[in-house]
């Protein structure tokens, strides 16, 4: 049961950024494609923003607080 707690707070972090950084990539992807063009910036713009920064900062601590 202890072990469930540790597990949580991963989930709680890890989940919405994959998410929200899949749905990002996807939309980054088709607008890439439809200008016809491929970049490093469609791969990276999914961790790029402040927000998922902050998120994968909030999600490293509490694995070392673990």
């Amino acid at each position: 049961m202890k072990q469930i707690h540790k597990i949580i707070p991963i989930i709680l972090t890890t989940v919405p950024l994959k998410t929200y950084a899949h749905v990002k990539y996807i939309a980054n992807q088709s607008e890439s494609t439809q200008y016809g063009g491929f970049d490093l910036k469609t791969i990276l713009s999914p961790i790029s923003e402040p927000k998922n920064i902050a998120l994968l900062i909030i999600g490293a601590l509490t694995l070392y607080l673990i």
